[in-house]
């Protein structure tokens, strides 16, 4: 018998169990080919400066790449363990180390060859439906169909590079094995020891370490708040890891106070600390795994649900636009005409003058610019504008915002300043008061910020208009009413001509001008913004950031399932020998399963309960910037139930898959 014929007789007698490493492959060459195409379409790559479907589909691919590290890695690691006793064998036989790579090499090449023609097939077919899928989401931007040589040429380099870095780790796990751990490499356990003491030391750490975190990272500022938030995220993971270790010694501690409930559980905590001291490990990365799928798929999900409702708090009118000294020069009551005539009802058209200027704040004793593009508005002007009675004296300011914020932190002294070089106007902290309100529409773009401005003394303001030149002084215009699109179509088309565009300009609405670098840049940011154009292009892109965050979320749940899965199979010849013995000691079958069904739902619920709460904690610190934070925590709810719903399948699938192998045996 050749070398070859052991090859392909090892490869029919192992074929079921290959099946699933093949399975694997191809999913992943799939999704990925799936993906790539999406990086290299023509469609998204025009619409890279216009919203960030590009930059979705780039984060997408990168949590896929890291997720087909971790998959393919560990589902390999898994098989070596699981095919130990087989290895053995070859070595008895006369078998080197080289002639063991050699035929790993070809099984596996065999496998990487099949799985990425499948995976290209299948990608092929599945991306026509990943496409209608995509394009039921971007109405106004659908993605056109299209399947590239550079996405077919990115998919193999990514997977060549896994398969020859799993091969390389394959070789060397082999050479580094006796035949004698060979043998036993099924029923090797992580060697860890728990700790009470260390665990019942943990959990109040965790406690102050969770509360405090959200503290530094919300509301203290100082040079050194970087390193306080790295050893409180430190201790929260090492705590979380100690936690998880000592979690069953803590419950093994306080059921023995009771000494019935003890005896009546005492098999399964028994086998349950046995599975704890080599799961440990594997349970906090899954943990983690989970708690990352909950918090990317949570927080874009919350953003999606709450889009319309975020847009109608960012802006208060229906249109804004800016006019200064070179665009947008138009009369009130010229616009006015306009929209009626097209059918349109106006409710309130206002407006101010306010100038551009630059604002410093003082920081650990230093002057930093803080913003380039800040605004200033005269008393009389904002009172006339919001119908208000402010009263500032001179030296004092109101700094006014449209957004209302949950956390607050202590302005500190400013200064106001045309250019760099000509500081107007210094402000004390004590003297300046803080306002919120919605007194127009937040927008940033490349040539101004709406939303937050000094309210100053008509004679400080006027000072600093003297000393201003011309192209900072601007005006907002606001409009709010039934504006329908017509309308806003002349009002484009009319701004155009007054400043000398062609059609090609102010054709499509942005997320963000700035993302518009160019020198188009400058004419685009003047491009009136119209609020029911922004929320149909927001929720397509948030939609779309949820579809993508959503997919890496099932991925990282799907793998920790399936690492779990892998993880309980490479150890059955250990827990067979523990369960034989049982069975000796009157232990029925019945009573097995029962045990056995019962570690398992702990293995499985334990990081879901742990990944969950570490998910919904981040999700928590995000969100409690919002005054909406009760309603975005009540939408992640349903992604964790989705997860969970998953969670369940791979439990029960592992479990039946257990007790099937375990029947075999025993």
């Amino acid at each position: 018998m050749n070398f070859s014929t052991i090859i392909r007789k090892n490869l029919i007698h192992n074929l079921k169990k290959y099946l699933s490493m093949y399975f694997i492959n191809t999913v992943v060459v799939a999704m990925l080919f799936m993906y790539g195409s999406l990086i290299f379409n023509s469609t998204v790559i025009n619409q890279k400066l216009k919203t960030s479907l590009y930059s979705n589909i780039h984060i997408a691919l990168l949590g896929l790449i890291l997720f087909s590290v971790v998959f393919i890695t560990y589902s390999n690691f898994s098989f070596l363990k699981y095919r130990g006793k087989e290895f053995g064998i070859y070595f008895t036989l006369g078998m080197t180390s080289k002639d063991l790579s050699k035929l790993l090499f070809a099984e596996n090449l065999s496998v990487l060859l099949l799985s990425i023609v499948s995976g290209i097939i299948s990608g092929s077919i599945f991306s026509r439906l990943f496409y209608m899928g995509i394009n039921k989401i971007l109405v106004s931007n659908p993605v056109k169909f299209e399947l590239s040589i550079e996405s077919l040429l990115l998919t193999l380099c990514i997977f060549v590079i896994i398969f020859l870095c799993n091969n390389i780790f394959s070789i060397i796990y082999i050479k580094k094995l006796l035949i004698i751990d060979l043998f036993k490499c099924q029923s090797k356990k992580e060697a860890s020891k728990n700790n009470v003491i260390l665990g019942f030391i943990a959990i109040p750490v965790l406690i102050i370490s969770s509360y405090c975190f959200p503290k530094v990272l919300l509301y203290y500022d100082s040079y050194i708040k970087i390193y306080y938030e790295s050893i409180l995220i430190v201790l929260m993971l090492i705590c979380i890891y100690v936690s998880i270790g000592s979690s069953l010694d803590i419950i093994k501690f306080i059921i023995k106070k009771f000494p019935q409930t003890y005896n009546n559980n005492i098999l399964v905590l028994s086998s349950l600390y046995h599975r704890f001291l080599g799961f440990k490990s594997t349970i906090y990365i899954v943990s983690l795994l989970i708690a990352g799928a909950v918090f990317f798929s949570g927080i874009t999900y919350s953003i999606y649900v709450m889009t319309r409702s975020e847009i109608d708090v960012r802006n208060p009118y229906d249109i804004l636009f800016i006019e200064s000294d070179k665009f947008n020069k138009v009369k009130k009551n010229e616009i006015i005409d306009l929209i009626k005539s097209s059918g349109s009802k106006i409710q309130k058209y206002s407006g101010f003058e306010y100038i551009d200027i630059l604002e410093y704040r003082y920081k650990n004793g230093k002057l930093n610019l803080w913003r380039d593009n800040s605004s200033i508005i005269s008393e009389s002007n904002y009172n006339r504008h919001m119908n208000s009675k402010l009263d500032i004296k001179k030296g004092e300011a109101v700094n006014v915002s449209s957004l209302k914020q949950e956390y607050k932190f202590d302005f500190p002294d400013t200064v106001l300043a045309i250019d760099k070089d000509k500081k107007i106007l210094k402000l004390k902290k004590s003297k300046i008061k803080e306002v919120e309100e919605p007194f127009t529409n937040v927008w940033l773009s490349s040539e101004f910020y709406s939303g937050n401005a000094f309210v100053l003394n008509d004679d400080d303001y006027n000072i600093i208009k003297s000393d201003s030149s011309e192209s900072k002084i601007k005006k907002q215009h606001l409009i709010k009413g039934d504006i329908n699109e017509t309308t806003f179509n002349l009002l484009l088309s009319k701004l155009r001509d007054i400043n000398k565009l062609d059609k090609s300009y102010w054709r499509e609405a942005v997320i963000d001008s700035n993302m518009i670098g160019d020198k188009r840049g400058v004419k685009e940011a003047y491009k009136p913004i119209y609020k029911k154009q922004q929320i149909n292009l927001e929720i397509e892109n948030n939609a779309m950031a949820f579809f993508t965050m959503g997919f890496i979320g099932i991925l990282f749940t799907v793998t920790s399932g399936i690492v779990l899965y892998y993880k309980v199979l490479s150890d059955i010849e250990d827990d067979t020998q523990r369960l034989i013995s049982l069975n000796r000691i009157g232990i029925t079958d019945k009573e097995i399963i029962n045990i056995i069904t019962k570690e398992m739902a702990i293995t499985f619920t334990l990081p879901m309960l742990v990944g969950g709460g570490i998910g919904f904690y981040l999700l928590y610190i995000v969100n409690s910037i919002s005054p909406r934070v009760e309603a975005l925590m009540e939408k992640c709810v349903l992604i964790f139930l989705i997860y969970l719903l998953i969670y369940v399948v791979l439990y029960l699938i592992s479990r039946n898959k257990y007790i099937f192998e375990i029947k075999n045996r025993i």
